[in-house]
């Protein structure tokens, strides 16, 4: 925040007040989201990745003759539901991720939009992993 703004107190109150009285923090307000938008994207995108790795480079190693008879075929069980939570990033919530980066205030929006279903897969992984 711009120490020499006389509004600078309202900074934190009016975006719009301030975007149209104090060019210095308005600048660095939207470099900073910006930064942030980033960051977002990329861990959505880095998560996306890494359950594309487990489900590909993990699962199928429960299913080889030499694992033992108490995990073989065990994924379901150990993993939980991790391919439908990794559908639901894949297919929409990166892109909508993504989407945002560009205009960030409407992430909030698609947070809104999916928590339900997003708790509700992430309750059955739990589920999975603690009850079988």
């Amino acid at each position: 925040m711009c120490v020499l703004c006389p509004l600078k107190d309202f900074c934190n109150i009016s975006m719009t007040f301030f975007y149209t009285r104090c060019k210095c923090c308005c600048d660095m307000f939207f470099r900073t989201l910006a930064h942030i938008m980033r960051e977002m994207v990329q861990t959505e995108r880095d998560y996306v990745l890494s359950l594309q790795y487990v489900i590909e480079n993990y699962i199928p190693e429960l299913q080889r003759p030499d694992v033992p008879q108490a995990l073989r075929g065990k994924g379901s069980i150990i993993f939980g539901n991790i391919e439908k939570i990794y559908q639901f990033h894949r297919q929409y919530f990166l892109r909508e991720v993504e989407r945002c980066e560009r205009n960030p205030f409407q992430i909030s929006h698609y947070f809104l939009m999916h928590v339900s279903q997003s708790l509700f897969l992430k309750r059955q992984f739990c589920f999975f992993v603690t009850f079988k």
